[in-house]
C-alpha cells in the first residue's frame, strides 16, 4: 500500500493553476477583429523563451520533486509525462505558450490517475497505529519478538477500520505470551487460558505463608499480571477462534488496550 499525504495533491493542483494563470498568456488567441493591446502583448510573450532561471527552477527542483511524489502514489501516467518534459526541456527551451498547454495536459495526467485509484485516509491521530513498529513498548518488542508482526499488523487492523481482524492478531500475540507465562510458571500449555488462569489464581489466593520463594518476592507482580489477564479474557468475551465473532471499534480498541497492558506487564518478569 502506497503511503502519502493528501495535502500535497491539493497543494500541486493549486501550484499548476497559478502557474496557467500566470503564463496563461494569450497562447489560444486566433485572427479576429477588434483584438485589443493587451491581447497583442500576451500573444507575443506566448512566443518567448522561458528565462534560464525559471528553467533551472523546473529542472532542478520542481520537476524532479514532483516526479518522486507521482512515483510514491503510483501514478504512473503523470510521472511519465513529467519525465518526457524534463528530457524535452533539457534539449530545448519551451516557450511561454508550449509550457503553459504542458502544464495542461499534466494537469489531465494527474486528473486520470487520481480517477483510476482508491484512497483511504487515516483518521486523525491513527497514523501511529499504522506505522508504529513499537506499539506495546519496545521490552515487549525485545522480549517476545515471535509477537511483533501480529502487534504491527493489529494496529494497522485497527487504524483501517478492521475490527475484527486486529482482534484475531492480537489472538495470536495472547498465544506466544500465554506460553512463554506457562513455561515460566511451570504449567503445561493447552490452546485456551484455563491451566494458566487457575495456576495463577490458585497461587494468588494462596496464603503468603503458603507461597514460594519467587511468588512471595514478586506477590504485587503476580497479582498485577492475574488481574490483567482477567481483564484481557473479560474484554474478549470469549477467547477463542470463533469465525462467527464479529467486533467493532469500541470493542476491538478495549481488546487492543488490554492486552497491551497486560503484555507490559508481563514483559516486566518474562521473557528472555
Amino acid at each position: 500500500m502506497k503511503k502519502f499525504y493528501a495535502e500535497y495533491f491539493y497543494r500541486l493542483g493549486v501550484y499548476l493553476a497559478e502557474l496557467r494563470s500566470v503564463v496563461s498568456i494569450g497562447s489560444h488567441v486566433g485572427k479576429r477583429k477588434g483584438i485589443n493591446y493587451e491581447t497583442q502583448l500576451a500573444a507575443r510573450h506566448a512566443k518567448l523563451k522561458l528565462p534560464n532561471e525559471t528553467l533551472d527552477f523546473l529542472l532542478i527542483k520542481a520537476f524532479p520533486q514532483t516526479r518522486e511524489r507521482f512515483h510514491s502514489a503510483g501514478m504512473e501516467s503523470s510521472q511519465a509525462y513529467l519525465l518526457r518534459l524534463i528530457r524535452d526541456y533539457q534539449k530545448q527551451v519551451p516557450t511561454w505558450g508550449e509550457f503553459h498547454r504542458h502544464l495542461s495536459q499534466l494537469q489531465e495526467r494527474m486528473e486520470d490517475d487520481l480517477a483510476s485509484r482508491v484512497f483511504f485516509a487515516l483518521r486523525k491521530g491513527d497514523e501511529y497505529l499504522y506505522t508504529s513498529k513499537f506499539l506495546f513498548g519496545k521490552t515487549v518488542s525485545a522480549k517476545f519478538p515471535s509477537a511483533l508482526k501480529d502487534i504491527e499488523q493489529s494496529g494497522k487492523c485497527l487504524a483501517l477500520g478492521r475490527y475484527t481482524a486486529a482482534v484475531f492478531h492480537v489472538m495470536r500475540v495472547m498465544e506466544v505470551a500465554l506460553k512463554a507465562l506457562a513455561a515460566h510458571l511451570g504449567t503445561a500449555y493447552t490452546f485456551g487460558w484455563d491451566g494458566v488462569l487457575a495456576k495463577l489464581d490458585t497461587e494468588v489466593k494462596k496464603r503468603y505463608a503458603d507461597k514460594t520463594v519467587d511468588w512471595k518476592g514478586a506477590d504485587k507482580y503476580y497479582e498485577g499480571l492475574t488481574a490483567r489477564l482477567h481483564a484481557v479474557k473479560d474484554a474478549w468475551r470469549n477467547p477463542t477462534m470463533h469465525v462467527e465473532r464479529d467486533y467493532d471499534d469500541e470493542e476491538a480498541l478495549e481488546v487492543f488496550q488490554h492486552v497491551k497492558s497486560f503484555m507490559r506487564h508481563l514483559a516486566l518478569k518474562v521473557g528472555p
